[in-house]
């Protein structure tokens, strides 16, 4: 994601920053996201600069980030973003929250605002808001039709907060994927001494492979009858100690190896000496 590392990859420039620093020091193949902001939304020079140095789509937020130099989109941001990347046949990812005025029930009842209760996080990000959003969203697809500066624009839901109805959405054949939220970071943002959910930054791990002829050899071996407890003496499990919800737990199922396009990545516990990973461009 683009906002992820500082700075945010809103320009070629940064773009070119984070490619260089991942040449020659990744083991695994990573993609470039870059973000849609109020600075270079109506700029499509800048944004067809951006696309053209390889970014894979691009990434708004339509509330507040948490990244200064990465300020949220409103709908006029997007329309004025789906026009370039139109061009490009690229995707636009939205983060689909639109704040609205303070409501009632954003308090948790019983007059509790503990930041340490979970029920005090979910109280302020009320449904209300997410469906603000998405109608806004629908607006601007509909405003794509044969002929318009987006031609052909269609919009995916991918991020449902409701885990029971998802299901069903699947079972249904109403929908045909369900996807995770990936947010990778530094163990000082998740206040694990404070619990606060109100200011913690969430995240967790992702999954990717497949074997199939033509596809990448990306792969992960995995020995599902092994046993342990997980604790600090698992570095390649735990990268800062003290961090994973997991730490204490009997899991079942060990990774023994993966590899990266056929490349040996990592081994019983240790990473392999080359490192096989490349930067992913869009062309």
């Amino acid at each position: 994601m683009p906002l992820n590392s500082e700075p945010s990859t809103v320009s070629r420039e940064t773009l070119e920053l984070k490619i260089k620093a991942a040449k020659s020091r990744i083991y695994v193949d990573v993609g470039f996201w870059g973000g849609l902001v109020p600075e270079n939304a109506f700029n499509a020079s800048a944004l067809e600069d951006l696309l053209d140095a390889g970014v894979l789509g691009l990434k708004s937020f339509m509330c507040p980030s948490g990244i200064n130099d990465f300020p949220m989109t409103n709908a006029s941001h997007i329309k004025e973003g789906l026009a370039v990347l139109a061009k490009y046949r690229r995707p636009l990812l939205v983060h689909a929250e639109k704040a609205q005025e303070l409501e009632s029930d954003l308090g948790v009842e019983g007059g509790s605002n503990d930041p340490r209760c979970y029920l005090t996080y979910l109280k302020t990000r009320p449904p209300s808001w997410e469906e603000a959003a998405i109608r806004d969203l629908l607006t601007l697809t509909k405003d794509t039709r044969i002929g318009g500066l987006a031609e052909g624009a269609h919009l995916h839901i991918v991020h449902l907060s409701d885990a029971r109805s998802s299901l069903d959405l699947i079972k249904d054949g109403h929908v045909d994927m369900l996807s995770s939220d990936h947010s990778p970071t530094v163990p000082e943002l998740k206040l694990l001494n404070d619990g606060d959910f109100l200011r913690a930054w969430g995240g967790i791990s992702s999954l990717q492979g497949a074997i199939a002829v033509g596809n990448h050899a990306d792969i992960a071996v995995w020995d599902p009858d092994v046993e342990f407890d997980l604790g600090d003496e698992f570095p390649t499990h735990v990268k800062h100690p003290g961090i994973s919800a997991y730490l204490g737990t009997k899991l079942s199922g060990i990774v023994a190896a993966t590899f990266v396009r056929g490349n040996l990545v990592f081994k019983e516990g240790k990473h392999a000496p080359a490192l096989c990973g490349i930067p992913i461009l869009a062309n």
